[in-house]
Formats: structure tokens, sequence, C-alpha cells
């Protein structure tokens, strides 16, 4: 029973594997590090990381086995140099150590269950108390650190203590010392104990001495055990024991520890500030240190008014309070479980008044106090305040806001079990006048407890959900492409204008004088100006000649660009989808992008467009799917670069520009790009992305979701609604409102014919324009600092919410150099065509399979309900059935009563009463025959409710 309920309990901690760990978790796996990969002589020499080795040597020694073990995991956490190392491997090392040496704290629970008298509480009750306690749970498998084998050690010692085995006791009691030393508080009950049931026997007569006897064998054999442990712990040690015990007790840590114990020297502590505060205040200049205890740090310091308190202080003020204890034991005599109250009273006296005490050292007390806890009443009541008062001082430990929830259900948990388990042996009713005072406040205050925390813990849920709505998981990561469009392909000349046209373009135009084509063509190369937002400011002179130029001739800038930019047609060679050669002009289109005029294919992103290419009426309605991957299975087109057509380029360089973006999305500045080289052959491979969004999602709110499906939001210009696309849509309008034209790189999106696109004049005004429309939220201006989205939002000129279903594509790609000359194949494809200024582009999908992701509320309706219910249900024992009583008795109960009052009212108002008189023998004659009636048949005849039997002046009267 008690090792299956432990394994049960292993496997729940397993839950917390991949939780928040303390700074505990570094120090031992430096301590990992330094066993093995140090020599013996310099463990307590290393100092390499702050946190040095400072347990007996057995611990260091455990340590040292269990690197031997880790080097399987990961090798790297025993390198003292990788200091705060965490790696998976590591953690999961740690984590599973912990849990595997629980098991020592498993056998000793069952060997005190076994040293008890056989009862249903020794049996189940303490196992478990012991097994779930919520304070170990919350320092070894969260926190971090090995308290559970340390104190399955002293369960065992006790255990055998129990049974009379005191040799055993002894051992076991001696090896705990050499792995943990505070538990030398306890060691003076040990040495009364076995001296007092061990060592001496003492015969009684009739309460009275008889004799006593001393047995020099039995104390030989335990000062044998204790000295060969100790011995084989510290024996490696022998020559650098100085430096040992230096790390054993660092009295230069301080009186308290970074989270305060709350003990007798915190009150010190309080009484010392509170002092210097009010000396201030009355004008006594009391000076001291900023914040000298409550610095948070590990560290010396001195008080202001009351006297420092020095190591030997808090020795002698323990030792002090223990001495009762002990006496006490003496006097009692061999009776085990007064050894075992001994113990707590030790490990209490030393928490309060120890010096630099860990918080967590309260657990010294709470896990022995558990064995008498199921024996004796008193016991239980002392063990219910003080492990729900204890275990709570331990929550600052678990500071992360995310673990309060954790923290709290593992109290609440335990508390309640705890209080219900014990509740036979102490049973606790807030309304039994028959138990004391103390007992009904504190049954009182624990339901309080549990009611409130009921409530606070649904309210903090309730906030979670409110401010943690939705959640983004990844569905499916074999999700097959033929579920994901395909995305358009954008190809961009880096070429803008043309040498050969704009050549032919200049010798036709009416020139001013002394003017000549090579001058003109010169000119021309600054229109690359309308495509990519500058303004070259100092070279005005050439805008004005160029706009004295158009304006004789009677034309814009916009027409000079269409008529000498390169065509898609010169650019595109030959084209194959799916391996089957077409026509190029049946796949592709020209379009305007970011880049300026492309060709492009697959793309459906304008508003009532049809395709312009080659056959339109055969063109797909719909973007293209695809059920392949690999190079065979997409687009392949051969480039004709042409660099001796180049007069501007867009960027410095020869070559095409490819852009992959979603087929319903603008070109713009987010698309996937890639620049390919002259004759080099490139494969794009995609990879998408689809960020799906659930039907429940739809039945949210749009400023809670933050996202829009496309059917809620129509956009002037853009098929589909998108973040992209509405952004795009607002930075037009931006320039359209302060330029009074649109750009070149926007200027055949249907609806702006009527607008004039941007001419020469208008390139300063763009240009200015630029940070406005560029920006992430366009018409925001950054203010240079860290930017509030929401505020930020609220002041830019867009109202674009992000899209709830997204297509994402990413890209890989592979380059070689572009040769037919030891080729052969595809010669339908390729014709004639040498590598001389071609290039080569394979688009397809890199896998059968991808991923997508899917939004989805974090908790319906249902969940919402079940997740509210189960934590009032673990608290208070709310239920719909108890929610129906209440109702039941708050509205048709109090009805039904308020009616039937009524009625016994108008029936006893027809009865004429008694009225004032002196009650005779014969009424109470009468009184008692109703009243013997009531007590024995349980009814209250007719009569009795008209009688009220009171006494004045030693006189009874009916009213």
């Amino acid at each position: 029973m008690i090792y299956t309920v432990g394994l049960f309990i292993s496997c729940v901690k397993l839950l917390l594997l991949p939780s928040y760990h303390s700074t505990d978790f570094e120090v031992h796996r430096n301590w990992l590090a330094i066993t093995h990969s140090l020599p013996v002589k310099h463990w307590y020499y290393e100092n390499t990381s702050e946190w040095t080795l400072d347990y007996p040597p057995l611990f260091a020694w455990f340590e040292f086995l269990l690197s031997h073990i880790a080097k399987f995991f990961d090798p790297d956490m025993l390198l003292v140099q990788n200091l705060n190392y965490a790696s998976y491997n590591t953690k999961l090392f740690q984590r599973l150590s912990v849990i595997v040496t629980d098991f020592i704290f498993i056998y000793g629970a069952q060997q005190c269950s076994v040293s008890l008298k056989r009862l249903w509480r020794t049996e189940i009750v303490l196992p478990l108390l012991l097994i779930t306690n919520a304070g170990l749970v919350m320092l070894d498998h969260i926190h971090f650190q090995y308290n559970g084998m340390l104190f399955g050690f002293l369960l065992i010692s006790i255990a055998k203590m129990m049974q009379g085995k005191f040799l055993q006791g002894a051992f076991w009691f001696t090896v705990l010392l050499n792995f943990k030393h505070i538990f030398l508080y306890m060691a003076p009950a040990y040495f009364v104990y076995l001296l007092r049931a061990y060592c001496f026997s003492i015969a009684r007569k009739n309460g009275k001495i008889q004799s006593i006897s001393f047995s020099f064998t039995r104390i030989l054999k335990l000062a044998l055990i204790v000295l060969s442990i100790f011995a084989i712990s510290f024996g490696p040690f022998y020559d650098q024991m100085k430096q040992v015990v230096s790390r054993l007790f660092p009295f230069k840590r301080g009186l308290c520890h970074a989270y305060w114990a709350p003990n007798v020297w915190t009150l010190y502590n309080i009484a010392d500030k509170g002092l210097t505060v009010s000396g201030n205040i009355i004008g006594l200049n009391v000076t001291s240190s900023v914040a000298t205890m409550t610095g948070g740090l590990v560290q010396e310091f001195s008080y202001a008014v009351l006297p420092t308190v020095t190591p030997l202080a808090t020795m002698i003020c323990t030792v002090v309070a223990i001495i009762p204890a002990l006496v006490k034991l003496w006097q009692l005599g061999p009776q085990a479980h007064h050894f075992v109250r001994c113990l707590v009273l030790c490990a209490l006296t030393s928490f309060l008044f120890g010096w630099h005490v860990h918080e967590k050292a309260i657990l010294m007390s709470i896990i022995p106090l558990s064995i008498l806890a199921v024996t004796e009443a008193g016991d239980a009541k002392v063990f219910l305040l003080l492990s729900t008062v204890g275990h709570y001082s331990l929550f600052p430990l678990l500071y992360p806001p995310s673990l309060l929830p954790v923290k709290v259900l593992l109290l609440l948990t335990y508390t309640i079990y705890a209080f219900q388990s014990l509740s036979s042996l102490c049973p606790l009713l807030i309304g039994d006048r028959n138990r004391s005072v103390f007992t009904r406040f504190t049954w009182a205050f624990l339901t309080s407890a549990a009611f409130i925390s009921g409530f606070v813990l649904v309210w903090l849920s309730w906030q979670y959900n409110a401010h943690n709505q939705f959640v983004t998981l990844a569905d499916s990561v074999h999700n097959p492409i033929w579920n994901y469009r395909f995305p358009a392909v954008t190809i961009c000349n880096l070429n803008k204008v043309s040498l050969k046209r704009a050549k032919a373009f200049a010798e036709n135009l009416n020139k001013p004088d002394g003017v000549d084509t090579d001058h003109i063509l010169m000119l021309m190369s600054y229109l690359v100006q309308l495509l990519y937002v500058q303004y070259d400011l100092t070279n005005k002179t050439y805008y004005y000649e160029l706009r004295e130029l158009f304006q004789i001739n009677n034309l814009t800038a916009h027409e000079v660009m269409l008529r000498i930019r390169p065509e898609c047609k010169e650019l595109l060679r030959s084209c194959s989808l799916k391996g089957r050669v077409s026509r190029c002009d049946s796949l592709f289109e020209e379009v305007t992008s970011v880049e300026g005029l492309c060709c492009t294919t697959n793309y459906y992103g304008l508003k009532n467009r049809m395709f312009s290419g080659y056959c339109p009426e055969r063109y797909k309605k719909k973007p293209r799917r695809m059920s392949a991957c690999g190079f065979r299975t997409g687009y392949k087109i051969l480039l004709n670069n042409k660099p001796e057509d180049y007069l501007v380029s867009g960027i410095s360089g020869y070559g095409t520009k490819v852009l992959i973006h979603d087929a319903f999305n603008y070109a713009g500045w987010s698309a996937s790009n890639e620049l390919i080289p002259i004759e080099s052959q490139t494969f794009i491979s995609v990879i998408p992305t689809l960020m799906y969004t659930t039907d429940a999602m739809k039945y949210t709110k749009i400023s809670q979701r933050n996202c829009l499906f496309t059917w809620e939001k129509s956009l002037k210009y853009f098929a589909n609604y998108s973040y992209d696309n509405c952004l795009n849509e607002c930075r037009l309008d931006i320039i359209k409102y302060h330029c009074g034209c649109i750009p070149l790189y926007y200027w055949n999106i249907k609806g702006y014919d009527k607008i004039p696109p941007c001419d020469l004049k208008d390139s300063a005004c763009v240009t200015r324009l630029q940070e406005l429309i560029l920006s992430s939220l366009p018409g925001y201006v950054y203010q240079g600092k860290d930017i509030d989205y929401g505020s930020a939002k609220e002041q830019s000129f867009c109202d674009c919410i992000p899209d709830c279903e997204i297509y994402e594509y990413s890209i890989d790609t592979a380059r070689s150099k572009f040769s037919r000359k030891n080729s052969v194949n595809e010669f339908e494809f390729y014709g004639n065509v040498q590598s001389e200024n071609h290039s080569v582009i394979n688009v397809f999908y890199k896998d059968l399979v991808a991923i997508r992701n899917i939004r989805d509320v974090t908790l319906t309706w249902y969940a919402e309900l079940a997740w509210f219910g189960g934590l009032l249900g673990l608290c208070v024992g709310f239920s719909c059935t108890s929610g129906f009583e209440i109702l039941y008795y708050l509205t048709i109960r109090l009805g039904l009563d308020y009616f039937l009052k009524r009625k016994q009212n108008k029936t006893v108002s027809t009865v004429k009463p008694f009225g004032k008189q002196q009650t005779t023998k014969e009424d109470l004659e009468i009184f008692t025959v109703y009243r013997n009636h009531f007590t024995t048949q349980h009814t209250v005849p007719p009569m009795q409710k008209l009688y009220n039997l009171r006494r004045t002046n030693n006189e009874w009267y009916i009213d």
C-alpha cells in the first residue's frame, strides 16, 4: 500500500520536471562537477563558483556517485567552468535523481508506520501525511533540494529507536549528520535518550528508585559506531579539517537568511528597525546603513539600537531553551513517544534561536511531529496548526507569480487532507460548545481560509483567463501541403530602365538646345527615384531638366517609365509548371510591387481584376495548390538577364529578385525574397506555415481576440482582407492625402485610376513621408523610445488588425553555376539557349507535410465551468447539488416557513390566553405531563405551544 502510493506520488512529481528551479539547482550541479572533475583534496577548496561545497563529506561522496550517472545524460554539466549550465538533460537528470532518492523517505515512512500500534491512522494516515508533505514537494521538486532523502534517514533512525534497535538508530542518525550537519540540533535528544534507555538501567519499586546500573560495553558500542562513520566520512580530509569546518560553519553569512525565517530574530530585527525609526522621529539622530537587514542579501550586519547578536549568543539561547526538554526526557524514562516529542522541541528551539536559520528548517519539526499527530489529540492540534503555518512560510521561496496557484493548491490539498484524516482523533466543530475555544477558533479560521482561498483562486483564474483568453499551439507538424495554397511568385528585374528602349525613346524626343541623347539618358537614370521613395536633394538641377524635357514633349514621368521599362516577355525566356513547358505569358502577368513593375504568377490580390496575360479565360480562378514536393513539381523559369541592356539598376548589381508571398497579399516589404545572380541555377524550396483559427474564436469579440477573419472586413482595393494588405492600403492613402498622387509601385491598383501617379515634382513630398509610410504602424511618428503598441496604434493613421488566418512562407535556397555544356536533357525547355547571361529559378514545396498552428480560446464556457467548479469543490466542497440546496433554502423554504408561521399564529390567536397569573400546582402538573410526553414521544402536543413557563421571584408563571 505505502509503496503503491509512493509510486503514484512519484508519477505526479514527474509533472513538475519543467517547473521553475532556484539557485540550489546550480549549487548541486556545481557540486556534481567539483566531485567528478577534481581530486578529493580540492573539493573543499574549489571556489570558481560562489556556490562552494559546504555540506559534510558523505553528501560530497553522494554527489560523486551521482556524477558517474550524470555523465550519461550530459557530460557538459560536469565541467566546473560551465557556470549556470542548465540544459534539458541536466534538468532531467537532477529532477529524476531527487524523485528516485525520495524512495528512501518512503521506506522511512513505512518503517515508522510499522513501529506504531496497528491502527488505521498509523497504517494509512501517517504514511500519507509523510509522503504527500506539501513542504517537501515545494522544496525538492520545484525549488530543488534533496531534503526527502535526508528526512528519510531521519525517519529510519526514529523508527529503529521506537523499535528498540538503538544501535541501528544511532547508526542512521550518524549517517544523517554526515550528510547534513543542521541535524546536530537534534543530537542532544539522541544522546540523552540513548544514555537513558540503552546505557542506564534504573529499577523502580512503588515509584522509588531501587538501583541504577550503567553499561560501559553499550556506550563503547555506540561510540564505535559513531566514530567509525565519522572516520569513514572525514578520513580522506584529515589534513584539511580546518578548511572543511570553515565551509560547514560559515558564521560570516549573518544572523538571518535572505528570506527571514519567522523566528525570534525576525522580531528582534523588527524591534531594532522600529526603534531606529522612532529615534529619528523624536530627534535622536540614530544612524544606520540603508536596508542593512532587509536588503535580501546573505551577509553580516550591525544593529543601530539593540546589541548585535553573535553566533555564541544564539548558541547559548538555543542550549538554554533545549535543556528543559532534555531534563524532562530523562525523567520520563525510555518511552519512544517522549523521545520523538523531544526531537520536535529541539528542532523548534533551533528554528527559533539558531544562527542563520533557513525558513525550510521548519520541516525538521513538522516531519517528526507527523508521527505524534496520529497517536494523541493534543499533538494532532499542534501539528495541524504548525504544518499549515510552517508550509505557508515557505511561499517566498517560490516567488514567480506563475507558481502562486501551484503552491496554494499544494498547501490547501495537504491541509484539508490533514484535517480530514485527523478529525476522528481531534474532531473540530465550530458550533460545538463542548469543544475548547482554541479548537473552535482553529476550525473556524481554517474553514474561512478555505472559503477565501477558494474564491481567491477562482478570481485569480478569472483574471488569468481574462488576460490569456486565447492560446496558440502547434496543431500538426504533418499537415499535407495540399491544404496550403501555393504562394505567389513575383520576379523583378534589377534593371529598371532598358538602355535600348531609353535610347530609342530619347532620340525621338524634342530636345532643348544644347541637350543631346547621352545627356537625356543620364537624366532618365534618376527616374528610378520614383520606385524607391527617395529624392536625391543634391541633384535638384537634373530633376528640373527632366521636368522641362517632359513638359516640352507633353509627357509625364509615369508614362516615360512605362515606355522604357524592361518587359516581362524579354526577361522570361522559358517557363514550365509541374514539368510541363508553357508560354510564360500564360502563367505570368505584369503587376506593380514594392520593386516596381514585376512579373508575377498565382497572384489574386487585387479586387475585380482579370488576368492580363495570354488567354485569361483559361487562367485558374483560385490560387494553385500542389500535392507533391521537389523541384520537378513546381515552377521552373529561364531568365534572360541582358546585362548589356542595363541603364540603371535598383541595387548595385546584375540579376533578378524573387519575392515569395501569399497569393492574396501585395508583393510588399514583408515578402520573403532572394537575389538571383546571372548564370546561376537557384532552387527555392518553400516551407509553408498556416495559422488556423477555430470556429470558437468567431463568437468572441474582435477587441478581445485582436484579429479579423477575411469576411469580417473588406478593403477598398484588395480582394481579401489581410494585415499586410490593410497596411499597404493605409500607406497608399497617406501618400494620397499628403501628396495628392499615388507612387508608381501602386499605379495599377484598380480604384486609383482617377488619381494621378506621382511625378517628379511629387518626389520630394513622398520622400518626406518615408518614415511614416515604411513604419510598422504607418502614420505613427516614432519618438526614439520603446513603443507602447496600444497608444501608438491609437495615434496611427491606420485601423488595421492582424488577420486570424495567416499563410506564411519561409524559403531555403540552394544555388549552383548554370551551364548547358554537359547537359543533353530538357531541349524543349532550354532550346538552343546557352548559359551566358541566363539564369534558372526553381520554386517548389520542400516537403509533403508542413506545420499548422492553431489559435483557440483557452477555455470554452464548459471548460471554465469545470475549472471553477473544481476549484470551489476542492476548497469548499461546492457542487451543483449544494447550489440547488442553497437556492431552495433561500427561496422556496423561506416562503413555506413564512406561510406556515402565519397559519400557526392565526390558530393560536383563536385560543384565549391564560394571561399573567400565578401558576398553581395543577398547572405545573399539566406542564410536567406535556414535558414527559414530549421527551418520550418526540412530538409536541398542541397545547404545549400555548405555555411559556418562566420564574419570577421564586414563583412560576405561565404567559
